[in-house]
């Protein structure tokens, strides 16, 4: 298929897997796609039975067992294809990996708090990774790699404890993995062909003109830099006034004797 992803596909509010992988779609990422409500309503098995009833979980497709057909499906997750079919209700996916999708990643998609899946990988995204994505508690697995996406890894990401598969590999990121979480756990092919340093890759963040400290750290050091500075210079032109200007001076002097005077006095 090709051209752009309609608008209206955000209609299909029930909509659990979206898989249009290995097309010759373009454009960008619809971002009316926080409508997939289905993604983001958290649900049991239980309340799935009740909303549409034990027939509709388990009408005919592929997999035949005892008492009838059931439904299955094949999803790409976690870097292989898992089939599902007792928990295919509570199975979230999006794929749309290998096709020629451009512009950034909508903020809009981290609204998805219960996708289980997502595979952008294989696109033209440009941008930074949302910083919010951490909030899509559910992820297990995140794929966005062979892209040109650049920035820094969002710290946010680290906090999701469940991600079991990751691939941020071959785009345009710089900076350090951040550290202290469970980002070091996985193998360095996971963020290979970057400009990142610090575990797991080999690289140190202070080789190769990676600078150690992150984009924050140097903004307030700056910060303090410049007003140190400030002050030097400042007291450095009151002092050297007060040296080559003999009225300037005996004014001063004479303002901070009537100032202890006053102090004194009042005492």
């Amino acid at each position: 298929m090709s051209g752009q992803i309609p608008s209206e596909i955000c209609q299909l509010s029930y909509l659990q897997i979206l898989d249009l992988a290995n097309n010759k779609l373009s454009g960008v990422i619809p971002r009316c796609i926080h409508d997939f409500t289905a993604m983001v309503m958290k649900r049991s098995l239980s309340d799935l039975y009740t909303l549409y009833g034990n027939e509709k979980l388990w009408y005919s497709y592929s997999v035949f067992s005892a008492g009838g057909f059931r439904e299955s499906a094949l999803v790409v997750k976690k870097g292989g294809k898992l089939e599902f079919d007792n928990i295919l209700p509570l199975v979230t996916s999006i794929d749309l990996s290998v096709n020629s999708l451009s512009g950034e990643i909508p903020n809009e998609l981290t609204s998805l708090s219960e996708l289980g899946s997502l595979n952008l990988s294989g696109n033209q995204l440009t941008g930074l990774i949302p910083k919010n994505i951490g909030e899509m508690k559910q992820l297990e697995s995140l794929d966005l790699s062979r892209n040109s996406l650049y920035g820094r890894i969002p710290r946010s990401l680290a906090s999701i404890s469940g991600l079991g598969y990751l691939d941020l590999s071959y785009n345009n990121l710089t900076g350090r993995i951040p550290e202290g979480t469970q980002l070091q756990s996985f193998n360095a092919s996971s963020f290979v062909g970057n400009h990142l340093c610090g575990l797991p890759l080999t690289s140190n963040c202070s080789e190769g003109g990676i600078k150690e400290m992150n984009e924050e750290a140097a903004e307030v050091e700056w910060f303090y830099v410049l007003l140190s500075l400030g002050y030097a210079v400042g007291f450095s032109v009151a002092c050297t006034a007060l040296v080559l200007k003999k009225r300037w001076r005996y004014a001063y002097f004479g303002l901070i004797e009537w100032m202890w005077i006053r102090l004194t006095t009042s005492t």
